[in-house]
């Protein structure tokens, strides 16, 4: 059931993003009081599993897998696809992956500001290298932009 109240403000896309901003925020700022960092990084690496999902990527992830192709393809499409953005190397099994720019649409649109929801991202990555290979990886997050980093690391080991 719609209030009256909601109309005007979903009417108005501006006032919405504001509202889910805000939201958001508050959304956040309850995990990081009430709840401690394992619990929080593990809800925010299921938002990421799901994001992940949901994207093309993970369909991509899943064709490596299937027609038996390494990683490393899927790392050269990512990179091709964002212009090199995404850069990536390997040494042995353990990948290094450098983000130059954030691509969360959350962060983009400004709905959510909040340093901890860069968890999400290790969840995004843990999807799509655990669909193409088959196998559960661990994701270490060394550095992102949305705490105030340059650039987003993160190094994947099996």
């Amino acid at each position: 059931m719609r209030h009256v109240w909601e109309e005007d403000v979903l009417s108005d896309k501006e006032q919405y993003l504001k509202h889910l901003h805000m939201w958001l925020e508050a959304m956040f700022s309850a995990l990081e009081q009430q709840t401690d960092e394992e619990t929080r990084t593990s809800m925010l690496e299921s938002c990421g599993r799901a994001c992940a999902r949901h994207g093309g990527v993970v369909t991509k992830a899943k064709a490596i897998k299937d027609n038996g192709k390494k990683i490393d393809e899927l790392l050269d499409n990512l990179s091709r696809e964002t212009s090199g953005l995404v850069e990536w190397r390997r040494e042995g099994n353990v990948v290094q992956l450098v983000y130059k720019k954030c691509f969360c649409t959350l962060r983009k649109e400004e709905l959510v500001k909040s340093p901890t929801f860069c968890s999400c991202s290790c969840g995004w990555i843990k999807e799509v290298f655990e669909t193409a290979s088959g196998k559960p990886v661990k994701v270490e997050c060394q550095q992102t932009i949305g705490r105030g980093d340059p650039i987003c690391k993160f190094i994947i080991r099996p």
